[in-house]
């Protein structure tokens, strides 16, 4: 079975451009066969699939020309001097490749710099001739998206976006233009091509005042990302280093900044937020931070209006891959209602039967007599919502409601000043779902109702 992370962009709207998103990348996506002692050279512990599947849509991919590209026009992956020893074709490539083969929906950014950035137009010319030659980009035919100008996902399902930060020499244009007017260990709002583009990429030595890097490189960005700009490319590096041995490398940077970034998130309304590149962005907890970034997207999950009789999943916005589950697929009364990953089972699976004035019953397809329930009628703050037969009590009845993020809210109708909560923001399986004082602006009250088709 698919996790959301696999497929997160298959719930997004065709007419939406790829510069409406918030997009989690990675940062020097290549540097995951590094030794962990090449201190300040590894940026990644996963490698590509892993990042993919993890919820990774945009690349961050630096090339230079092997010592017999003039003969076999391979192209390996680079940090500076550093040598990945991982080719473009054979391993980026291939590994991108089968990742859309088997999720089609889905689109991955990919910018792609010269690590060498050479001078002459000679040598630019090689380095375009290879990668768009028949061993790389040529290989894979139809693969790539080349325009220079900002496509709306309908063009780009399946597809590879090129975004371009190396130099053409004489050749054809080709990708969106990152190149020119590219900050160094800076921050710029500029325009190429008529694309505008607003970059956040300040790396270069964070030592003592490593918050900084998000308080006061990060975050601004975010925040003008969310409320201007709207047709602008956002750009926003979390990553960074302090240049420096006897300082925190980019593992030691993330271990500050995404944590910040992660709890800054939290009770966000949706928003775009642009592409989003980081260091090891499995920190803070199980890649959570990812989860937390694509769920910003303005997702459309075929659930815009309550249909009885329409069976659905009901995931957790604090972790889309997490469904409401009758905890060991009991049919008890009285079996607590948890979160687990998602598994497509029938205790994952709820009914909905309308119960008059707008309210619904949820029925638990693994005992479709029973119910949702908040144990005992209770009206307090961590009361329990359990599985119970149905018997027409108002703690069985459950108002869901639309909000304008494409969420829904679930509200008992015996307090109405209570909603369906994951208690404690707790993610992990087994975590137990209770009532709580209502919030439109609680991420642990809001659900994503997922039809089953």
């Amino acid at each position: 079975m698919k996790t959301f992370s696999q497929n997160w962009m298959s719930y997004l709207p065709n007419h939406l451009k790829i510069n409406n998103l918030t997009i989690p990348g990675t940062h020097d996506s290549g540097t995951y066969p590094a030794w962990d002692s090449s201190y300040l050279t590894k940026c990644q512990s996963l490698n590509i699939s892993e990042q993919l599947n993890a919820g990774i849509r945009f690349l961050d991919i630096r090339l230079k020309r092997g010592t017999r590209a003039d003969k076999d026009h391979v192209l390996w992956v680079y940090h500076g001097i550093a040598d990945m020893d991982i080719s473009f074709s054979g391993t980026i490539m291939n590994e991108c490749h089968q990742f859309l083969s088997e999720n089609p929906e889905e689109t991955i950014l990919m910018s792609i710099k010269n690590e060498s950035d050479p001078d002459s137009s000679k040598d630019k010319n090689k380095f375009y001739d290879d990668l768009t030659g028949s061993v790389n980009i040529g290989h894979f035919p139809g693969l790539f998206y080349t325009e220079n100008r900002i496509p709306a996902l309908s063009e780009v399902r399946g597809k590879i976006v090129l975004l371009r930060r190396f130099g053409l020499g004489d050749r054809a244009d080709i990708g969106i233009d990152l190149y020119d007017q590219w900050p160094h260990d800076s921050t710029k709002e500029f325009s190429n091509h008529g694309i505008g583009l607003y970059v956040q990429d300040r790396y270069d030595d964070w030592k003592d005042d490593i918050e900084d890097k998000f308080i006061k490189a990060v975050k601004p960005v975010l925040e003008k990302a969310s409320s201007s700009l709207p047709d602008s490319l956002f750009l926003n590096f979390t990553s960074g280093t302090s240049g420096n041995i006897f300082y925190e490398g980019p593992r030691g940077i993330a271990e500050i900044v995404n944590r910040l970034f992660f709890n800054y998130l939290y009770n966000k309304p949706a928003s775009r937020y642009g592409i989003i590149p980081m260091d090891f962005p499995e920190i803070p907890q199980d890649k959570a931070l990812i989860n937390r970034l694509f769920s910003c997207n303005p997702f459309s999950f075929g659930s815009e209006t309550m249909q009885p009789g329409q069976v659905y999943e009901i995931r957790t916005r604090l972790d889309l891959n997490k469904c409401m589950d009758v905890n060991q697929n009991s049919q008890q009364d009285g079996t607590p209602i948890i979160v687990h990953t998602a598994n497509g089972q029938p205790n994952q699976r709820w009914k909905l039967e309308a119960a008059g004035d707008g309210y619904f019953y949820l029925h638990a397809q693994n005992t479709p007599d029973s119910v949702l329930d908040v144990n005992g009628l209770g009206k307090a703050n961590g009361t329990d919502v359990i599985l119970q037969k149905k018997n027409g009590g108002d703690n069985q009845k459950w108002k869901i409601n639309r909000l304008e993020n494409g969420y829904f809210t679930l509200t008992p109708k015996h307090i109405s000043t209570m909603s369906l909560d994951l208690f404690g923001a707790a993610t992990e399986n087994g975590s137990r779902i209770k009532i709580f004082q209502a919030s439109t602006s609680d991420w642990a009250e809001q659900w994503a109702f997922i039809p089953v088709r």
